[in-house]
């Protein structure tokens, strides 16, 4: 029974799996930087479709990749295509289909070809290609907050004092294939940075460079002058440029936009600064 129930599998695998796929991206959301292309199986309740394998997609396919989205195709675990500009694209190096153009013979031994490999295999198709898509947009909404006071050294007031922030800061993904290689872990098609596992190494070393960023303001402006130093500071986060913290190098993503939302020192500073001010009117 095992043998006739894996080569009745491979059979009927190898002929479902025939059928040309029509594949679009999953559900992005405002977070999200990877999902996973998926096939299109119904349409208006005609499609029929809807059981072909993983990792199978054949011949003349169509791939549909929407604007400021990559398509990503790995074959056996590795790269081999990347597209970037939206459109519709055709799958030439996928599986034989029966339903390609060419002569009916060549099909029918494409298909007895799947149909063996599969047997030996267990009726499990041995090719793997999958089909992810990258969100090149600007990703919003990435939050931030001093975990603590920062130390803030000012050259007025000639004293350590404390500075507390919050704000939101954008990322975009300018290498696609760099940031799928080097920053999303391997085997994984869906990725959002609403996780924090995804983002507690690039919050850390953000308010790592804000701090750095801060404190280079310290000789130019006093505690009480930050919070219309808004923009400065940003500003000088980025450096002006697009390799905040080396993440395009590193990671294929850099920050485009900061937006610092508030810019307060703590009580004790307060304190500090008004016993100072009283201190120089007396």
């Amino acid at each position: 029974m095992g043998l006739i129930k894996a080569f009745a599998g491979a059979i009927g695998g190898a002929f479902a799996d025939s059928w040309k796929d029509i594949i679009v991206p999953a559900a992005f959301d405002e977070m999200t930087a990877v999902v996973p292309g998926v096939k299109q199986g119904q349409n208006n309740g005609r499609g029929s479709n809807t059981k072909s394998s993983y990792g199978i997609i054949t011949n003349d396919s169509k791939v549909y990749v929407p604007e400021n989205t990559a398509a990503i195709i790995f074959n056996e675990g590795g790269l081999t295509d990347v597209i970037t500009e939206p459109g519709g694209f055709t799958v030439t190096d996928g599986e034989p289909s029966i339903f390609t153009n060419s002569d009916l013979a060549d099909r029918l031994d494409a298909l007895i070809h799947e149909s063996w490999e599969r047997f030996k295999f267990g009726g499990q198709p041995a090719a793997q290609k999958a089909i992810v898509y990258v969100n090149l947009r600007e990703i919003r909404g990435n939050k931030f907050g001093t975990p603590g006071p920062l130390v803030y050294n000012d050259a007025f007031y000639g004293a350590d004092l404390e500075v507390l922030a919050r704000g939101q800061y954008t990322i975009k993904i300018k290498d696609p294939i760099r940031f799928l290689k080097e920053f999303v872990p391997a085997n994984t098609t869906y990725y959002s940075f609403a996780d924090d596992a995804a983002t507690s190494q690039l919050f850390a070393e953000f308010i790592a460079q804000f701090n750095a960023s801060l404190n280079g303001l310290s000789a130019t402006y006093r505690i009480s002058q930050l919070p219309a130093q808004s923009l400065i500071l940003a500003n000088a986060i980025t450096g002006g440029a697009e390799d905040t913290n080396g993440w395009l190098r590193r990671f294929g993503l850099s920050i485009e936009k900061i937006a610092i939302e508030s810019i307060e020192f703590s009580q004790d500073s307060r304190e500090l600064v008004k016993q100072f001010n009283t201190n120089r009117m007396s």
